[in-house]
C-alpha cells in the first residue's frame, strides 16, 4: 500500500517480522559478507566519486563513515557517548571508535553472528571503547541495552526502512537522547512514496524484507512530535547502485567459495537476482526514483 509520505505507523508495533528479516538477512554466515563487502564491512550505501574511474570500494567506505561522523558532529565539544542503532557488522562503531578513542560506543544489532563479529573485531582491535549488544528493535530502551546515561549522538545506518511506525521510534529514541543530543540516520527512500512491504505479491519482500517499509524521502518530516529535523540532505540513488554494481563484481569474483558457504548455486542465484533488483531500481532516472537520504534530528524542546 503507497501513500504520499504522510503515514507514520502509529499505534502499531516499531517492527515486525523481525525474526523473518534476521534469517533472510543477518543470520546468514558473516563468512559470505566478507566475501562481498568492503574491508570495513559497511553493507549500506557509499558515497562515491561518480566520475572518478579509479575510486574505490575501500575509499568509498572511509569517505561515507567521515560523512557520517561529520554530519553527526563527533568533533562537537561535550560529545562522550555514541549508541549505534541496528549497527550491522559494526562498521561505523568500530571505525569511530578507532578514529575517536575519547569516546565510548554502544551497538546493537538483533543478529547474534552480528554482534560476535564486532565483539571479535574490536578485541583483535585493542578497541575498549566499544560494546556491542544483541537487542529486538521493538524492546528498546536504557535499561534493555543495559545502560544507565543517555547518549549525546545517536547514528542508524539503514535500519529505519525494517521499521514501520516511526512516531513511536523516535520517540523512543528521543528518551535515549541528552537535551542537547543529536540523532542522524540514513534512509533508502522513494522521492515521492512510502509503501510497505508485502510478502504475498513482492519476491523482494518474501525472500528478503519481510516486514519492511521504503519511506518516501519525506515522510520523516511528518514524524515531529518527539524529534525535529534539523538537516536533510537526499543523494542520488546512482550512488547505491554504484554500492550494489561493485559488491555484484565481487560476489562473481568469489562465487565459487559464496556458493560452497549458502549452500548451492540457486541461493547464489537468489543473492545475485536480490542485489541486480536494487541496482536496478537506484538506477532508474539517473537515481532520481529511489535516494538515499540522511536526516539530522535534534530532541523537541
Amino acid at each position: 500500500m503507497k501513500s504520499r509520505g504522510e503515514s507514520r505507523g502509529d499505534g502499531k508495533a516499531i517492527a515486525v517480522d523481525t525474526a523473518a528479516a534476521n534469517e533472510q538477512h543477518y543470520e546468514v554466515p558473516t563468512e559470505f559478507y566478507l566475501g562481498f563487502l568492503g574491508p570495513c564491512m559497511k553493507y549500506s550505501s557509499c558515497e562515491w566519486e561518480l566520475n572518478n574511474p579509479n575510486d574505490t570500494l575501500e575509499a568509498a567506505e572511509e569517505r561515507t563513515l567521515a560523512s557520517y561522523a561529520r554530519r553527526v558532529g563527533l568533533d562537537d565539544d561535550g560529545v562522550k557517548r555514541v549508541l549505534d542503532i541496528g549497527c550491522g557488522w559494526g562498521s561505523f562503531t568500530l571505525w569511530a571508535a578507532k578514529k575517536y578513542p575519547q569516546l565510548s560506543f554502544t551497538c546493537f544489532s538483533n543478529s547474534a553472528t552480528q554482534i560476535a563479529h564486532i565483539t571479535q573485531s574490536a578485541k583483535e582491535r585493542g578497541l575498549s571503547n566499544v560494546r556491542a549488544t544483541r537487542l529486538d528493535i521493538n524492546k528498546l530502551s536504557l535499561q534493555n541495552l543495559g545502560e544507565t546515561k543517555p547518549f549525546d549522538r545517536i547514528v542508524s545506518i539503514e535500519c529505519l526502512e525494517h521499521s514501520e511506525n516511526y512516531e513511536l521510534l523516535f520517540e523512543r529514541i528521543a528518551s535515549l537522547m541528552t537535551p542537547a543530543g543529536k540523532f542522524f540516520c540514513q534512509i533508502l527512500g522513494h522521492r515521492e512514496y512510502t509503501y510497505k512491504m508485502d510478502s504475498e505479491t513482492s519476491w523482494m519482500a518474501r525472500n528478503f524484507f519481510t516486514g519492511g517499509t521504503i519511506p518516501s524521502t519525506r515522510l520523516f518530516l511528518h514524524c515531529n512530535k518527539h524529534l525535529c529535523v534539523d538537516a536533510q540532505d537526499v543523494i542520488p540513488g546512482t550512488h547505491y547502485k554504484k554500492t550494489l554494481d561493485t559488491w555484484l563484481e565481487r560476489m562473481y569474483a568469489n562465487q565459487q567459495g559464496l556458493t560452497k558457504i549458502l549452500g548451492s548455486g540457486a541461493a547464489f542465484t537468489k543473492w545475485r537476482m536480490f542485489h541486480l533488483l536494487c541496482a536496478e531500481s537506484f538506477g532508474l532516472r539517473e537515481g532520481k526514483e529511489y535516494l538515499v537520504a540522511y536526516y539530522t534530528f535534534s530532541r523537541r524542546k
